[in-house]
């Protein structure tokens, strides 16, 4: 896999609270036929079960409770918590967000974070990228140049993929200093 054979492209989902959610799903198999509102569902309950996470911090919640259901309803999205129970949740995936911060008008940053239970247990990976300016999600696949189509997560995270990341980060995000 090489930049002559293979291109990161940006996928399309809808743009509100949910746009984690959807680009998860965007990366799933077709085969699995799993829903936004499940996901939301499984995601609060499990850092409901988890003790010592401090949840509050940067929210408008009051109370623990309120950040489930935040979660479960769709108010809130993509906290760190979050990113973190969808790889307890899903051990064979291995999530990257690609995060863009801006620090001023002119200036941003970019930030990778990888999100797996076990890095040597993980099948697929799906990779995300989030505009911090815009709040939104968006989701990256692999497209092979060659036979024309979308290999959506079926690749691991190496180096050719690390790669070919770059690139995309380079050209798409005009970000030229990724090392």
């Amino acid at each position: 896999m090489s930049s002559e054979t293979h291109e990161f492209r940006t996928g399309e989902v809808p743009g509100d609270n949910q746009c984690i959610y959807s680009s998860v799903v965007f990366g799933f198999d077709r085969s699995q036929m799993i829903n936004i509102s499940s996901i939301r569902k499984k995601v609060a309950n499990f850092i409901r079960g988890q003790t010592g996470i401090h949840l509050l911090l940067n929210t408008d919640c009051q109370t623990r409770e309120d950040y489930y259901r935040q979660i479960e309803e769709g108010t809130m999205s993509g906290s760190d918590p979050e990113r973190h129970a969808l790889a307890d949740l899903y051990p064979n995936i291995l999530f990257c967000v690609i995060s863009k911060t801006s620090s001023n008008e002119k200036e941003f940053f970019i930030h990778i974070d990888t999100y797996v239970k076990d890095v040597s247990s993980y099948k697929k990976c799906i990779i995300i990228i989030y505009d911090q300016a815009a709040n939104t999600y968006i989701p990256l696949y692999l497209y092979d140049k060659i036979n024309h189509e979308e290999e959506k997560t079926n690749f691991k995270y190496n180096d050719a993929v690390k790669e070919l990341l770059r690139e995309f980060i380079q050209k798409q995000l005009n970000c030229r200093d990724t090392k």
